[in-house]
């Protein structure tokens, strides 16, 4: 009952479908609860008395109403296969937008082909229950209750005798309930791993096949699709057990009706026609119990999908605006504070310990330090992708949280080691860094970011279809890409991470060209391991185990010959080093 009230919110709209769809299952409903009848009095007021009139009349008569029948059908399918798409597309669209507004925790945790499986899977298994399942239970309840009454009057001894199999069935349907929902459950879980491990896969082809290791992945995906056959057996094998009693249970029924009835009626004290309408109505009687057993089926499936999806719509986000959040009116300086700041992922094991450090507006920052220091955690916090545990980061003197997060991340750009290409055009992609961007703004970031003449040299130009992930460019290439999207946006700030790592010297050089027109006139923060990279930056924050150890330009760090001049030291020959010193202290 939880999941049907939470989706009610998405039949709202549909109210006079839904209506106009349960007005058609009732009349469908009378017309086949007035069939049997009919058919006793064809037998006994014709057939028995030799009564063509009455033969002919009531044949029409069904005939007439099986071809109502028949149009109600098509109704019913077209609407509520519209009522089906519309609280899908609604639903789908609903959990994308929550998964949206959730914070990169949220994704930290979840394996995103989990998170895929969800959003379609899981999904299109609620839109079953919504109004297949609706239907037939409905029509069941109307239908099993109906014949039951008309049974009644038929004759109450013979109906009475009919509940001895019924409660039978009573009893397997509670039992077999929570059983099955524990194992749909189980289903939905596995098959959310089973996409996980396939998307893996796919993604890593490349690794796979560097390191060959398609045998030990191929044992790893079998593993997991053992599992999920075994759980699905093992449904299916508490499937069959249900229903092959459901079958015996129902058989006994029709036994208890043809011994007892064919007694009464070789007794004449019924007719052959109410025996046969009585057969009817007990068809009509059992044929509910298996609709409502595949309802059953239906919302134990439902009920696992439903749990997966409404926990990500429960899920909390722990980055959200302020009640009070502001937008200004003007764009930011750039003036960056961080305050006593600590951050941990998870409980109070922090990987960023007392930051403390002011940066002005326009002034270049360099991060160094060993892997795992926490240099890319501490340039997360400032757009907000994570909030801290302790202490204010400030922007021009505001606590970052004063601002609504649309705002603050509007005016920070961010160029990854490896950015992100969606699949699409050059120029969409490029255009993915302002909305509404013309085609001169486009070629014109792309100019500036040195990206316009391998565009021009493409079969298309800015109209190339750049593939899944943008598979037809270089790493070079998608970084000009990356850096004329930021261009575009023009922002206050700017965060670089790890830009040239993976590049040959050709792009590196085309790049960091780009980049120095980029960096003009705004707050930078760069991540570099190379250190020849930072030498010229305004000062240098070094990192180690969390925490700022050294802070200065390039010459007063090597002067100083701490934990900089080492990780220096690792990448220039010592003599090189000293020799460096001695020229810039002349």
């Amino acid at each position: 009952m939880e999941l049907i009230k939470k989706l009610k919110e998405y039949l709202v709209e549909y109210k006079k479908q839904f209506i106009l769809l349960i007005l058609i299952v009732l009349l469908r409903n009378a017309i086949d609860l007035s069939r049997p009848y009919i058919t006793k009095i064809i037998i006994d007021k014709g057939i028995m008395v030799k009564n063509l009139t009455i033969v002919n009349l009531w044949g029409i008569i069904l005939l007439l109403l099986l071809l109502i029948y028949s149009r109600f059908m098509a109704v019913e399918t077209l609407i509520s296969n519209k009522i089906q798409q519309g609280i899908v597309f609604k639903l789908r669209n609903k959990v994308y937008h929550k998964l949206q507004k959730l914070s990169l925790s949220y994704f930290n945790k979840e394996k995103k082909g989990d998170i895929l499986s969800k959003l379609m899977s899981d999904v299109e298994q609620l839109q079953r229950i919504i109004t297949d399942g609706f239907i037939i239970f409905l029509m069941s309840v109307i239908t099993f209750f109906g014949a039951f009454i008309i049974l009644l009057r038929l004759n109450k001894i013979l109906t009475l005798l009919m509940m001895i199999p019924l409660s039978g069935i009573g009893f397997l349907v509670y039992i077999f309930t929570e059983k099955a929902h524990k194992g749909y459950r189980e289903v939905r879980k596995i098959r959310g791993e089973l996409t996980s491990s396939l998307q893996e896969n796919i993604f890593g082809i490349k690794e796979i096949k560097a390191y060959s290791r398609e045998k030990q992945q191929l044992s790893r995906f079998s593993f997991k699709g053992r599992k999920f056959f075994k759980i699905n057996v093992y449904v299916a094998k508490l499937w069959a057990t249900y229903q092959s009693w459901i079958i015996f249970l129902s058989s006994l029924g029709y036994l208890i009706v043809i011994w007892y009835g064919g007694r009464k009626v070789l007794s004449e004290e019924i007719t052959v026609g109410t025996l046969v309408a009585y057969i009817g109505y007990l068809h009509l009687l059992y044929t509910p119990i298996h609709q409502l057993n595949h309802v059953n089926h239906l919302m134990q499936h439902a009920r696992a999908a439903g749990e997966r999806i409404f926990g990500i719509m429960d899920a909390y986000s722990d980055v959200k605006n302020l009640p009070n959040a502001i937008v200004l009116t003007h764009p930011l300086s750039g003036k960056i504070k961080f305050e006593d700041v600590f951050f941990a992922y998870e409980n109070e094991n922090y990987v960023l310990k007392n930051i403390n450090f002011e940066v002005e507006s326009g002034e270049k920052i360099a991060l160094v330090g060993p892997s795992g220091a926490g240099k890319s955690t501490l340039v997360s916090l400032i757009p907000r992708f994570y909030d801290v545990s302790k202490g204010v980061i400030y922007i021009d003197n505001r606590n970052i949280k004063e601002y609504k997060i649309f705002y603050l991340r509007s005016h920070i750009g961010i160029v990854l080691q490896e950015p992100f290409i969606f699949s699409g055009t050059i120029a969409e992609n490029i255009a993915f860094g302002k909305e509404n961007a013309d085609m001169d703004e486009i070629i014109e970031a792309a100019k500036l970011a040195n990206a316009h003449e391998f565009i021009s040299e493409l079969p298309e130009g800015y109209e190339t279809d750049v593939g899944d992930m943008g598979n037809i460019l270089s790493v070079g290439q998608k970084q000009r890409l990356a850096i004329a999207r930021v261009f575009l946006k023009n922002p206050s700030i700017l965060i670089l991470d790890e830009f040239t790592s993976s590049l040959d010297a050709e792009s590196e050089k085309l790049i960091i060209d780009a980049l120095k027109r980029l960096i003009e006139g705004r707050t930078v923060f760069i991540i570099a391991h190379r250190l020849s990279l930072v030498r010229n930056v305004d000062r240098i924050f070094v990192l180690n185990k969390g925490e700022i150890v050294e802070k200065g330009a390039h010459i007063e760090l090597l002067r100083k010959k701490g934990l900089y001049y080492k990780l220096y030291n690792l990448q220039y020959p010592l003599a090189e080093i000293e020799e460096e010193i001695n020229a810039l202290n002349k």
